[in-house]
């Protein structure tokens, strides 16, 4: 609870004084915001659903639009803020080292107050249910570290397959942490290490096939390239997408954040990779 409160103070703060007037966290800038409200009263079926790209995705948007566009809102604000402390939490379990509150309150206000935040974490709600699913799936792999019990994995099982229903944008970054935890355990962890990272990418490849069958209809690859649903996979426009995201991670106070992070704990192999792991998992979840 203190870091949910300190997450939810630097969330005001930002709000208050780092975009005062700019946004209401509560009201609509996209029209997509009724959606979810909608989708409470659309007639369609579940079994239709079921078929929808990103099925668990909708079937959570049309139950949190029963309450409303505002109570909608301000469940995913809570998602959001909790999100932030569970990713704090998560790094004192890996690092096992106490994080402050003045570190906690740090990394919030640099997460809070990037200016591509207050577009992105509502208007993709998908990406923020997915976020939530993966970090208690780590949560869960090291408390199954911690205490061996099976029922942990069945958990991550379980979550992963939640993340593969709801959006791929943190599948490979999913695949890189189950990777690096395969490789730094022993026995039978590193076996359930590589049992998760199997079952993952096994998810994954399921639901992006999915998606593809249920949105070939509208989204062709090789479409005519004047046409607003154009995809081009060749390598210059590939690279081009990855450098533009990338770069949003390139802000001086986060690299620096990160490199330190990884300079403190530069005398512990285990933790130092993890650290590296973790870096690299976010640059994959921004290009994806």
């Amino acid at each position: 609870m203190k870091l949910f409160a300190i997450a939810a103070a630097a969330y005001w703060a930002c709000l208050q004084f780092v975009y005062p007037g700019y946004f209401h966290p509560l009201y609509p800038h996209h029209d997509d915001f009724y959606f979810p409200p909608g989708l409470s009263f659309d007639g369609h079926s579940l079994w239709e659903k079921l078929q929808w790209p990103r099925p668990l995705g909708f079937l959570v948007m049309e139950a949190l639009g029963k309450f409303g566009l505002k109570g909608y809102l301000s469940v995913l604000v809570v998602i959001t803020i909790a999100n932030a402390a569970l990713t704090i939490a998560l790094a004192r379990r890996i690092f096992g080292k106490p994080i402050s509150w003045f570190l906690a309150l740090a990394y919030c206000v640099l997460l809070f107050a990037h200016p591509d935040f207050y577009m992105n974490y509502l208007h993709d709600a998908f990406g923020t249910l997915s976020y939530f699913y993966l970090i208690l799936a780590m949560h869960a792999w090291y408390s199954y570290r911690e205490s061996g019990s099976p029922r942990y994995i069945v958990g991550c099982v379980i979550l992963m397959l939640l993340v593969a229903s709801t959006k791929e944008t943190y599948f490979v970054s999913a695949l890189v942490f189950w990777a690096a935890q395969t490789f730094l355990c022993r026995g039978g962890q590193r076996r359930a290490g590589a049992v998760l990272f199997g079952a993952s990418l096994a998810f994954f490849a399921a639901g992006v096939a999915a998606n593809a069958y249920s949105m070939k209809t509208f989204l062709h690859v090789n479409i005519d390239a004047s046409s607003a649903y154009h995809v081009s996979l060749e390598p210059a426009a590939v690279t081009r997408a990855f450098f533009f995201y990338t770069q949003h991670l390139l802000h001086p106070a986060a690299l620096a954040l990160i490199l330190s992070g990884i300079a403190m704990l530069y005398q512990n192999r285990e933790k130092m990779i993890m650290a590296a792991a973790l870096m690299v998992a976010g640059i994959c979840a921004l290009a994806t």
